[in-house]
């Protein structure tokens, strides 16, 4: 498995990951069980940590596309940065939820959940605009006209 490989495997991990876990959480509360909310916890630390593999593994797929010239710099570039950005906040989640996890019982830790679930909705959503972004680099078929320097001329395009 090479590394742009690796990259389209892991880099699922954390969206989905994010998602379900919000999702999971939610449950939790309105289930109001403690047990559904601390599995949602150990997701989301699971979740932070498929983060890494996804980030590290990014610049050897730019170096796949740059091999076969199919590597949009305006896009890799956009995506690149949100994705820094998001292995940031998505470790910063992962800690979050395992501070919660460890001091749930606490007096404070009902207020700990609250804060998990809001940062992780916030985080969730970065998540997938760098999905997003990382999608339009080989789906020519989603990107907004105007995206790419070498879009087909208006003359060969077929109705």
């Amino acid at each position: 498995m090479d590394g742009a490989h690796a990259h389209l495997l892991f880099n699922h991990f954390p969206i989905i990951g994010s998602i379900l876990s919000v999702l999971v959480l939610v449950a939790g509360f309105l289930l109001k069980n403690n047990i559904v909310k601390k599995t949602a916890l150990a997701m989301i630390v699971f979740t932070s940590v498929m983060t890494i593999p996804a980030f590290t593994t990014g610049e050897k797929a730019e170096e796949a596309l740059e091999a076969i010239n199919q590597a949009p710099d305006s896009i890799i570039h956009e995506h690149e940065e949100l994705a820094e950005i998001g292995l940031w906040t998505t470790i910063c989640v992962g800690l979050a939820a395992a501070f919660t996890f460890f001091n749930s019982r606490k007096k404070f830790g009902p207020r700990l959940f609250v804060v998990t679930l809001v940062i992780l909705m916030a985080n969730s959503i970065v998540l997938v605009k760098i999905g997003e972004l990382g999608g339009v680099i080989r789906h020519t078929e989603i990107r907004q006209p105007g995206v790419m320097d070498n879009q087909i001329p208006e003359s060969l395009e077929h109705e």
